[in-house]
């Protein structure tokens, strides 16, 4: 009885494990782009990355505003 349940487990088991393969294979990407969007989306960067990015890119300075005549030709 016991050898049952086991094999019965165990098939469950391979059965989920398949299921959850073929949910991550049927992804289709139109371009590289969306795979890396989708990519970062489920990407976490570790946390020390992620603390210099955003120390880096508080040193860029703001673009300056266009001057009246590049807004009035544009």
């Amino acid at each position: 009885m016991k050898q049952q349940k086991k094999f019965q487990s165990d098939q469950q088991q391979e059965h989920a494990a398949e299921h959850h393969t073929e949910q991550k294979a049927g992804k289709e990407f139109g371009s590289v782009d969306e795979l890396l969007r989708f990519d970062a989306a489920q990407t976490a960067p570790p946390a020390a990355i992620a603390e210099r990015l955003q120390k880096s890119s508080a040193q860029i300075p703001k673009p300056s505003s266009p001057s009246w005549w590049q807004r009035f030709f544009k």
